[in-house]
């Protein structure tokens, strides 16, 4: 069975990042990277193997051990994020999308700002932020598709009542996207500049 505990930082190099700048990434950040990746790096082979097993009895262990494999990373994954109040201080985020949007609320018009980017990991880890009220607009107003940002906000779970909490904190609707692409979604409570060296 594969183990992720015991996983300590490895090399991150993002495209356009020096070394010194994947540095600069908080730990916890850098471990989370780490993670998904590990965890994809054995969750494939075995994805894999199933496909071409054609023993019942051998496709039914391989698909037992990569549920295994999946709920490992999901439980890692909630530790480095805080446990039962998961969260993300000051980590570092690429846009990739800065939308506004009217919506008549009572009778007035409210624009609210929505935002998605990904987590500078090897694997493409994504995120959508709920609707952000106009306190944004300067701050994003700023910003373009592709800059980097420091990203405070707790993780907002989805399916609560059918998953349990580690699982229920990824958003993709199959296990093999949740593996190679995962997905996020955070409530934001402080965007900064992000202060490159």
């Amino acid at each position: 069975m594969f183990k992720l505990s015991g996983i300590v930082g490895v090399g991150i190099v993002l495209v356009g990042w020096s070394s010194a700048d994947a540095q600069k990434m908080p730990p916890e950040e850098a471990h989370l990277c780490s993670v998904l990746e590990a965890a994809d790096a054995a969750y494939e082979p075995m994805r894999k193997q199933r496909a071409a097993e054609t023993d019942g009895l051998s496709r039914e262990r391989l698909a037992e051990q990569l549920d295994q494999t999946v709920d490992a990373r999901n439980v890692e994954i909630l530790k480095i994020l805080g446990g039962s109040d998961p969260h993300v201080a000051r980590w570092v985020v690429q846009l990739t999308k800065i939308d506004a949007t009217e919506i008549a609320v009572k009778g007035a018009m409210t624009r609210y700002i929505g935002i998605a980017g990904k987590f500078p990991c090897k694997l493409p880890v994504t995120f959508e932020a709920a609707v952000l009220s106009e306190t944004y607009t300067d701050f994003l107003g700023a910003k373009k598709v592709g800059d980097y940002i420091t990203i405070t906000a707790k993780l907002i779970s989805h399916d609560v009542r059918w998953s349990p909490p580690p699982a229920a904190l990824e958003w993709s609707l199959l296990e093999r996207k949740s593996m190679a692409e995962p997905e996020y979604r955070l409530a934001v409570e402080e965007m900064n500049d992000y202060m490159a060296q």
